[in-house]
């Protein structure tokens, strides 16, 4: 990390880059605390892997014309490739270019400054070359900003279903427009998409845009605001934001679309220019007020937006991080963008702390079992529903002889059952490590 590889053109000169051809072969190579720069000729690549194994990590790309070229090569089964931990920036075309390949990873990194070139290229880009093939990778836990043309872009001339990545966990905020899908699918999940436009440029601002009967993404808990306008749809593309109607309850909706303005003061929620039916059920909008909902989606079509979501009412789910009683900490998961002012804490239903900061509460001494503790996020426009979890009397009798041993970095820890004569029956144990 403090000494990293360079591979860069002597004196600022242009060269080849680094191209990986083992057609199939189970040697991996991996690249790891890189630093890979000035491969900006035509054609050229930071890192071009033709279905050879490559792991790229923690390493650094500028000044190329793609920086990552992940290609399966017309294969119908490519080898793993993956790009994690990694810096991307100043590219005429993609970050990261990605062709015929369903079996890549691209995790964690950060793209920025990319498409700088006329032509229009996502900082990272899908595509395929024959309608056999397909390019499913899985996106996750990137920020993507600040490129000039679009953040991620899913292209597929054939018409046929051979793009449906996984895009999870991404942040993609400052780019032309947030995700170009063109006659491509996927599924995008847990994604903030923001702030996606060139100031005054009504070419650009769409968060998401769709183009293309073939176009038919899903979308469930992303936040989508910000931009110039939250879904474009058009040439008779279909997104799915949300079906409360067919037999699966994995496209539900929970997204958040609001705060879409066209610079000259339009709301676009979502603007669908083509006839088709969009599903947008169980999402929170602007506004709780029906009418103004409705101002906000524009479309030639029917948008089925009911029924939605309540800004004041969070839709939510409570995870008990700790369920050490003097120590209790959690988490909530909601759904809207309601500012919180912070949480409530009842113990049996009476109110021992207001307005905590943080996901946590300490009690002074061990409440007496049995307990229920419950939270309430309080919002400036209002308060969420009531968590609840209740703590319930421990065993009296605890397992015996616990004893362990330390071998190198490895401790060793062995006990006995509890004496027999316990009211429950054992299922299974906790261990704890404590500094």
């Amino acid at each position: 990390e403090e000494n990293p590889i360079i591979f860069s053109g002597l004196d600022g000169l242009y060269w080849g880059g680094i191209r990986l051809d083992t057609d199939g072969s189970d040697e991996t190579n991996e690249f790891v605390y890189c630093i890979i720069s000035n491969t900006n000729d035509i054609n050229d690549n930071g890192i071009h892997a033709i279905n050879s194994k490559a792991i790229i990590d923690h390493c650094e790309f500028f000044d190329h014309q793609e920086a990552i070229n992940l290609s399966g090569l017309s294969t119908p089964n490519p080898v793993e490739m993956s790009v994690t931990n990694s810096v991307i920036y100043d590219c005429t075309q993609s970050g990261i270019f990605i062709v015929d390949q369903s079996n890549a990873l691209i995790d964690n990194n950060e793209i920025y400054n990319c498409g700088t070139g006329e032509n229009y290229y996502g900082a990272i880009q899908l595509s395929i070359q024959c309608d056999e093939n397909s390019c499913n990778p899985t996106i996750t836990n990137n920020w993507i900003h600040n490129n000039g043309k679009q953040g991620l872009t899913s292209v597929n001339f054939y018409a046929f279903n051979g793009i449906a990545p996984l895009v999870e966990n991404n942040l993609i905020e400052e780019n032309l427009t947030g995700a170009y899908i063109y006659g491509a699918q996927g599924f995008y999940h847990n994604n903030i998409i923001r702030n996606n436009f060139i100031e005054n440029d009504a070419n650009s601002g769409a968060g998401v845009m769709l183009y293309g009967a073939t176009a038919t993404a899903e979308f469930t808990y992303n936040e989508v605001y910000g931009n110039y306008c939250g879904f474009y749809l058009a040439a008779n593309a279909i997104v799915n934001l949300g079906n409360l109607e067919n037999y699966t309850n994995q496209d539900d909706g929970y997204n958040q679309i609001y705060d879409n303005v066209f610079f000259d003061g339009t709301p676009f929620n979502i603007n669908n220019v083509s006839s088709t039916y969009i599903y947008a059920q169980n999402n929170v909008w602007d506004s709780d007020d029906q009418t103004e909902i409705e101002e906000r989606l524009i479309s030639d079509g029917i948008i089925n937006y009911q029924p939605f979501l309540s800004i004041l009412a969070p839709v939510g789910s409570l995870e008990v991080i700790s369920n050490n009683p003097l120590n209790f900490s959690w988490e909530i998961v909601y759904n809207t963008h309601a500012s919180l002012l912070g949480y409530q804490i009842y113990k049996d239903g009476n109110l021992i702390a207001d307005l905590v900061s943080e996901n946590s509460f300490c009690f002074d001494e061990l409440p007496e079992y049995p307990f229920t503790l419950g939270i309430v996020a309080q919002y400036e426009e209002g308060n969420s529903e009531l968590f609840e979890y209740d703590f319930i009397a421990p065993i009296a009798n605890p397992p015996q002889n616990l004893d362990y041993s330390i071998s190198d970095l490895m401790v060793t820890a062995t006990w006995d059952a509890p004496e027999a004569g316990s009211d429950s029956e054992l299922d299974h144990y906790l261990v704890y490590f404590q500094e």
